[in-house]
C-alpha cells in the first residue's frame, strides 16, 4: 500500500531540496549491536488556510546515505542495510503568520506518521536510503499561512550485509 499526499518535499530531486532546511543527522551503534538513525530538519510548506481547516499531508523524502559513511567499507558484492525495527517520528508549525486580523485561525500538525506506520511493510525499509514521513497539515482563517514545519525521526534497526544488486 502507498500512502496518499498531497504536497511533497524530497531531498532526492534538486526543487524539493530547496524546499528543505537545517537537515541534521546523526548515527551510532548501541551496545546490543543495532544502530540508531536521527534525522530532524525544517520543510518549507507554505499552506494557506480556507474559511474552515484547510488539511493536506505533507509528505518529506529523507535521504538517509549520509550515515552509510560512518560505516566500514562492506565485504564485495554486498551493502549495508540497515532494516527498521522500532521508530518514533515528531513535528510541529515552526513559522505561522496572519496577514490581516485574526478570525478563528489555527495553524496545526494533527499527525505525523512514517509510511511504515500506514501501510508499508517495515521489512521493505531500509534506515540507510530513504525515510518517507507523512505530516498532516491544517491551517484555518482564509489569510493564515503555515510557513514552516519542523520534523525529527528516530530509528533503530538491525544492521548488515545483503547482495548488491546487479544493474545490467
Amino acid at each position: 500500500m502507498t500512502p496518499t499526499f498531497d504536497i511533497e518535499v524530497s531531498e532526492h530531486t534538486p526543487e524539493g531540496r530547496g524546499r528543505l532546511r537545517g537537515l541534521h543527522w546523526m548515527a551510532y551503534r548501541l551496545p546490543d549491536d543495532r544502530t540508531l538513525v536521527d534525522l530532524s530538519g525544517v520543510a518549507l510548506v507554505g499552506l494557506v488556510g480556507d474559511t474552515s481547516w484547510n488539511r493536506k499531508t505533507l509528505k518529506v523524502s529523507l535521504d538517509s546515505k549520509k550515515v552509510v559513511r560512518l560505516l566500514p567499507p562492506p565485504p564485495e558484492g554486498r551493502m549495508w542495510q540497515l532494516t527498521p525495527e522500532m521508530w518514533s517520528v515528531s513535528a510541529a508549525p515552526a513559522a505561522m503568520f496572519n496577514r490581516h486580523t485574526a478570525k478563528n485561525a489555527g495553524w496545526a500538525v494533527d499527525e505525523v506518521d512514517t509510511a511504515w506506520d500506514r501501510g508499508v511493510p517495515a521489512t521493505q525499509g531500509d534506515l540507510l536510503t530513504n525515510v518517507e514521513l507523512f505530516l498532516d497539515l491544517a491551517v484555518s482563517d482564509t489569510d493564515g499561512i503555515l510557513h514552516r514545519v519542523s520534523f525529527d525521526f528516530r530509528g533503530v534497526g538491525g544492521l548488515r550485509h545483503v547482495p548488491k544488486p546487479v544493474i545490467d
